[in-house]
This record gives structure tokens, sequence and C-alpha cells, in this order.
């Protein structure tokens, strides 16, 4: 697999580096911070692989920033050659998910041709439904934009936490009827309150019912879609899955600190707990969560290793960027 002039990437690694580039014993956690060569250890496992007759099709390398997948993608056309490179699936979780949509998305109903929407184009589409269906009436008195940032805020917790439409319009419906069980056992100010609260969070749940019906018409899809309606095709669609699982033998996630509900979902989905379809290597700083602010797991590496028990932990102690 070596292109001519190149060297082994083995022969650059520690001794911890190596335990990890060789592991092939279930899942795997790599604890790596700044300057610890995780990226090397990367390129070395997906090398190792390929060298024990692995298909490139069957490895898929997942990241978080663009970054750090063209990165992955450079330094794998360095190690085996771009033609085998460009076989091997690097790409960040939104865009992995953006080609399942392209290939399995008329099972969802997307129509063929198919764009990401703005966050204009977003706002527009929201109005117009608010308007026409007559929702979060109460918070116009704060402004014409206020119902739009209400709505958007709401859909970004739900699909921060992996939470659907469908789950949104059953947690709605369990309010109501605790409302209702509750009545007389709240003051008049705490049930204006509680029936305040539920009534906008109801509206909500039917928007984002609306809304997703709509772009899914226009084959409008937004950044979280790219994430939410691939976990969304492998539920309704379970044979989706089993191809997956057919194709896809190896998976590394660079970057798992920044892992969020979503995105551990997915990762069960391809490589099932206790399932040996599937060999599943995260790597990433436990100590570092540069994308904290928009809802990543804050115990990504703790809740990995309850979700994949057995999983082995090797951690990259040298820094070869200190002085």
């Amino acid at each position: 697999m070596l292109p001519p002039g190149a060297s082994d990437p083995m022969d650059a690694l520690n001794e911890a580096q190596r335990r990890a580039a060789l592991h092939d014993s279930g899942p795997l956690i790599v604890l790596a911070g700044p300057g610890t060569g995780k990226t090397r250890v990367i390129i070395a496992r997906l090398r190792r692989l390929l060298d024990q007759g692995t298909e490139p099709e069957s490895l898929l390398a997942l990241t978080f920033s663009r970054k750090a997948a063209e990165e992955i993608r450079l330094r794998l056309a360095e190690s085996v050659g771009p033609t085998v490179a460009d076989r091997i699936h690097a790409s960040t979780f939104h865009g992995f998910g953006y080609s399942l949509l392209t290939r399995f998305g008329d099972m969802l109903g997307l129509p063929r041709e198919r764009d990401i929407i703005d966050s204009a184009q977003s706002r527009r589409l929201l109005r117009a439904l608010i308007h026409d269906h007559a929702l979060l009436r109460e918070l116009a008195p704060s402004g014409p934009d206020a119902p739009v940032a209400a709505f958007r805020e709401f859909l970004s917790r739900c699909r921060r936490a992996a939470r659907t439409s469908a789950d949104a319009q059953t947690f709605a419906d369990t309010w109501a009827r605790r409302l209702r069980d509750d009545a007389y056992s709240l003051t008049d100010e705490a049930r204006q309150a509680e029936s305040f609260k539920h009534r906008l969070f109801a509206d909500c749940a039917r928007l984002m019912t609306l809304y997703e019906r709509a772009c899914l018409r226009r084959g409008a899809l937004s950044y979280d879609d790219c994430l939410t309606l691939p976990l969304r095709l492998l539920d309704e669609h379970p044979v989706v899955g089993a191809i997956l699982r057919q194709e896809i033998r190896r998976i590394v996630v660079d970057e798992f600190q920044d892992i969020d509900r979503g995105q551990i979902e997915l990762l069960q989905r391809l490589a099932p707990p206790r399932s040996r379809e599937c060999d599943l290597c995260v790597v990433g700083d436990d100590a570092q969560a540069i994308y904290g602010f928009r809802g990543a797991e804050p115990r990504s590496f703790a809740r990995f290793a309850e979700l994949w028990p057995g999983a082995a932990t090797i951690a990259l102690g040298v820094n070869y960027r200190s002085g």
C-alpha cells in the first residue's frame, strides 16, 4: 500500500501511539491532548487496516471540523497515495449525513433537487408558517421577530438533544394531561404560568412538524438536518442501517470531545454496542471541548465507555510541542 517514496507511519510512533494504532480487539478510546500526535495515530491506524487487506471503501473517518477532515484526507494521500485515499470516506459528521441523504433521501420523500437552506430563507419560511397557522401569537407583543427567535431556540435545543418533532408533540400531549390532572392542586397564579409555558411549547412542537414537512417538500436542508434526518432515516428504514453496517467495517472518530447526543446516536446505529459488525475507535482530548457552546456532550468519553462496555483506553502522554 505504500506509494513510491513514502515511509511507513508506524516507524515514527512511540509505544502508546503504536498500541493505539495496532489495537484490534473491540472499541477503543484514545485520549490525546494537543501535541501528542493524534492525527499521526489515526493515519497509522487506517494505514495498518489497509495493509491487513481492509477495503478502503469500508473505512470511515469522522471529524467535527472541516479543517480536521481535510488534514486527514491530505495525510492519507501522503501515506497511501491519492487513489487509495479517495476511496476512504473522511468527512465531518454533517458531511457524512448529507451523503446519506443524497443516497437514500428519496425514502424520506426528499426531492432530487435539494440544497442547504440559509438563515434568511429559514426565517422567511417560519414567518409564513407562524402567520398562516396562527402560532405563538402570545409572543407577538415582544416584536415581529420574537416568535421566530423563540422557535429557532426551541428547534436548536431539540436537535442537540436528538429529539424529533414526534418526541416534542408527545411531550406536549403528556404535559397537557398533567396540567389537567394537577389543575386543582395548583394556585391560580401557578396554573396560569404553567398553562402559558405549555401553550408556547405546544405551538413550537406543532411548528416543528410544519416546518420539517415544508422543508422536505422543498428539498431545503438546514445544517442540523444533515444529522437529524439521517437518524430519522435509520430509525424508519432499518434496511439502510443494515446496508451501511455491511459496507462500513471500521470507524475512526476524531475530536470526540466535541460529540453531541445526536452524533453519539448515529455512531450507535453504525456500530451497535456489543456488536462485532463494526470496529469503532474514538480519539480526542478529554480536557478540551471547543464546541461546547453548541451542546457537546459534557461526558463524551465516559458516555462512550457506558454505551460500549469493555472499551479499552490508551492515553498518549508525550507532548511533542512542548519545549
